[in-house]
């Protein structure tokens, strides 16, 4: 529309053949802005693991209908989706934080290996008139923990005199 968003009030006036009037006003908000959305955590370029909540700033003037979110694996060099995981997830309002929330367990997700792969966590937001924001994020994901190291030389208490090769197995 022409008007700026925000509350407006319409006032509607009737005059009759005799000249007497009667007034009433209305008050409207006009919302011509999509909806605000900021992912706040995690960062682009994160590797997670296990539990991650996933955060997003969302704000509109008219409120809110819903926050969901998106999670896909992506080729990077093409950005094709390979695989969606999840889809239309709901966010849910966290008071104390100020933040809409998702608890993604990642161990359901593949741990990446191809540094040409990463996920794509996408949050949508829909307002109330039916305007829709997006903001993504790339990740990736890594719950395959450090291989498990077992030293043979030096032994514990060894005094080490030489020069010293040290090997792992």
């Amino acid at each position: 529309t022409i008007y700026t968003d925000g509350e407006h009030t319409i006032l509607y006036k009737l005059v009759d053949v005799f000249n007497r009037s009667v007034t009433q006003t209305t008050n409207i908000v006009i919302d011509n802005i999509h909806p605000q959305v900021n992912i706040v955590d995690p960062f682009a370029g994160d590797i997670v693991s296990g539990d991650l909540t996933v955060r997003a700033y969302v704000h509109d003037i008219c409120g809110i209908h819903g926050v969901y979110a998106n999670v896909m694996l992506i080729d990077v060099a093409t950005g094709m989706t390979l695989v969606t995981y999840y889809i239309g997830m709901p966010m849910s309002y966290n008071i104390d934080t100020g933040y809409h929330e998702l608890n993604l367990d990642t161990t359901f997700l593949p741990s990446i290996t191809d540094l040409g792969q990463m996920y794509n966590i996408t949050v949508y937001a829909l307002d109330n008139v039916g305007h829709v924001s997006t903001d993504y994020v790339y990740i990736y994901v890594n719950n395959i923990g450090p291989a498990d190291m077992e030293y043979t030389l030096p032994a514990a208490g060894d005094i080490v005199s030489t020069d010293l090769y040290i090997s792992a197995v």
